[in-house]
């Protein structure tokens, strides 16, 4: 085996690569931190996200979002930067204004291309793809998800914001201008274009084999082609402004597609609609006007805007409730519960709206509570919890229900009321269960103590106080008490099990039960076999210390170091036993004047026969010159763990020069 610990500052990594098992194995260590009783390799370093600044950290913006990791925040100065951006990782990238930061392809390429999901860049100026499909100044391909394109100048590309098998995204608040195309879906489906400025082009919107996106609140203007489609099916089109020469282009077979969102909230702005507004309602038939033209915007066949706008719109507001989701749907009665309430603006102007939750049986609807949300910006979604307590609440099924609105000018109250998700509240049970036994060690020398982690929770619906015991075979270890372990916890025990009076020779299977407590039904997740240890007889000669040398790195002998310099000492170690066997082998360098230069070690398998370890320390340029002393020892593990010594301890002196 050969093992090597790589060290970064105060971390270090280890990267073990397995050779074929010989009689003599060789493990060469290097040391660079010093002063260490632990090893090293069991320090982790966790990083919090971060926020790179361009131009201060890196002077481009591909550097920074290479250099950067899943989570972290790009954030981009006034500038231009002539770049090709490749995305690759769930970052946000935003600009300090839009319109002096200004990312420009040159030309060539697409200026930003997304291959990650969770992607966000916001107020840039996007502009100079190259000529040709796909170049674009947003390009999403390959199941890009989730990723949200807001408040950008896009303008002079071939495409501006181009989506290939792209999914759940959002293009929202940006001026889309002077493209071949504005936006441009293929084979992409849940999408949402949003309150955005497309003008200028050949065609402002284009779609070709994608399902289910929404197009709202848009105003698609000065294009050739507003909309353009082609075996579309399940899209969505309102609030949009078409002002263009020819508003739509189908170029296949007509699918159903929707476009308005029914009556009161209305549909689109046409410029070439020709009707009148004499009636109002549903179905235009009473008198007086109502801001909708009496007769529906025939494009095709199954394309019909049922409720178009007389007018251009300028604000409108609608609110939604997109899902209700509880913490669990099973609870019992007196159970605290959480319920998630997902609340969208999909209007264009900030709201405020107040959102309730409420559980339903039998028509009989009752409120859970009652939440407002703060500036609720056009096209966002935000998530509100409630609380439920079920004390009141008789067994059986309920339905979820959320509420939100209505809002002052709100015309769209149909998606203000959601049903989602069905809780069934059932009787309060007792039940505890061990969960797992985990012991440190699968095989132990008589005489060792291991510890035995035993994780115990409390699966029931009232508190519970109760006795975990841990056995070997039929033998109690110890026994502890859990006192009033809360609904839905666990705890982890650890037990200390001496092995001195455990016959040795025998593997012994570890066991923990949970006594019963009172009115406890279920008994068949009390009791947990799983794990097992050998109890081996203590013969700790077996693997001694041979030779201790000063050496090389190579293990050829060395009688002194130079101070700033790697001192390293080969110790061979001789294993008589019939078995592979864990060992510690620790190795400690003291100078002339008895002051320690540090420990390394190795803890790991070595086989019957003899392994050699070359294990190196810095020599400090501070240490003292004369005669050094090295020590050797081998151990079952850390003494501080209940390790024991193997055979005696090995010395050896070398010179300090310098």
């Amino acid at each position: 085996m050969i093992a090597c610990f790589i060290v970064i500052g105060r971390v270090m990594r280890r990267e073990k690569r397995v050779l074929p098992l010989k009689a003599i194995s060789l493990v060469l260590i290097f040391l660079v931190c010093t002063f260490s009783s632990f090893p090293l390799w069991r320090l982790r370093v966790t990083a919090d996200p971060r926020t790179i600044v361009v131009p201060d950290d890196y002077s481009a913006i591909q550097w920074a979002v290479d250099s950067a990791s899943a989570g972290d925040t790009v954030f981009v100065r006034s500038g231009t930067y002539f770049e090709n951006v490749v995305v690759n990782k769930a970052l946000t990238i935003t600009g300090e204004n839009s319109s002096s930061t200004i990312v420009d392809a040159g030309g060539s390429g697409s200026v930003f291309t997304v291959y990650a999901s969770n992607v966000r860049i916001g107020n840039f100026t996007i502009q100079g793809s190259g000529t040709g499909y796909p170049n674009s100044g947003i390009l999403m391909v390959n199941s890009s998800w989730w990723c949200v394109f807001r408040d950008n100048v896009i303008t002079h590309n071939f495409i501006g914001v181009l989506l290939i098998s792209a999914y759940g995204n959002i293009v929202e608040r940006n001026q889309i201008l002077s493209a071949q195309y504005g936006v441009y879906f293929l084979n992409s489906g849940g999408n949402r274009v949003l309150n955005n400025t497309i003008k200028s082009s050949y065609q402002g919107i284009v779609m070709f084999s994608s399902p289910s996106n929404t197009i709202a609140g848009n105003n698609i203007r000065n294009n050739t082609v507003g909309i353009a489609i082609s075996a579309c099916v399940g899209n969505t089109f309102y609030y949009n402004n078409l002002v263009n020469l020819y508003q739509t282009m189908f170029y296949s077979d007509i699918y159903a597609n929707t476009w308005d969102n029914g009556y009161p909230a209305g549909g689109n702005y046409w410029s070439d609609y020709r009707g009148r507004d004499v009636y109002k309602g549903q179905y235009q038939n009473i008198t007086g006007s109502d801001g909708i033209g009496d007769v529906p915007y025939q494009l095709k066949v199954n394309n019909t805007d049922n409720f178009p706008y007389m007018n251009p719109i300028s604000v409108f507001h609608d609110v939604a409730v997109l899902s209700v989701v509880p913490s669990v749907s099973n609870a019992y009665q007196g159970q605290v519960l959480t319920i998630s309430v997902v609340v969208a603006n999909i209007g264009n102007y900030t709201e405020r709206p107040s959102v309730s939750a409420y559980y339903v049986s039998d028509s009989t609807e009752v409120l859970i509570n009652t939440a407002s949300v703060a500036n609720l910006t056009a096209g966002a979604q935000t998530v509100v919890t409630f609380e439920w307590n079920t004390s009141a609440a008789a067994m059986g099924d309920y339905v979820l229900r959320a509420k939100t609105g209505p809002i002052e000018g709100e015309l769209n109250l149909t998606n203000n009321i959601l049903d989602d998700g069905i809780v069934t509240i059932i009787e309060p049970f007792h039940d505890v269960a061990v969960l797992s036994v985990v012991p440190s060690a699968s095989k132990v020398y008589q005489g060792q103590t291991l510890n035995i982690s035993v994780v115990v929770a409390n699966v029931g619906s009232y508190p519970e106080t109760f006795d975990v015991i841990v056995y070997y075979d039929e033998f109690v270890i110890e026994q502890r008490n859990v006192a009033n372990l809360a609904i839905g916890s666990q705890l982890t025990l650890v037990y200390s099990w001496n092995t001195s009076n455990v016959e040795p020779g025998r593997v012994y299977s570890i066991r923990a039960e949970a006594s019963a407590v009172v009115g406890e039904v279920n008994l068949d997740n009390n009791v947990l076999v799983d794990g097992s240890v050998k109890v081996r007889s203590l013969a700790l000669d077996a693997i001694r210390i041979s030779q201790l040398v000063p050496s090389d790195h190579l293990g050829n002998p060395a009688s002194s170091f130079n101070r700033g310099t790697i001192g390293y000492f080969k110790a061979v170690v001789n294993s008589t036993s019939d078995e592979s066997e864990i060992v510690l082998v620790t190795v400690n360098v003291y100078d002339s004047s008895s002051v320690s230069l540090g420990v390394v070690s190795f803890k790991g398998m070595i086989m019957p026969g003899t392994s050699i370890f070359i294990l190196g320390i810095p020599i400090p340029t501070a240490a003292h010159s004369g005669t050094a002393r090295v020590y050797a020892n081998t151990f079952t593990d850390w003494p501080f763990k209940g390790g024991l010594p193997y055979g005696p301890e090995k010395s050896a002196t070398f010179q300090i020069l310098g």
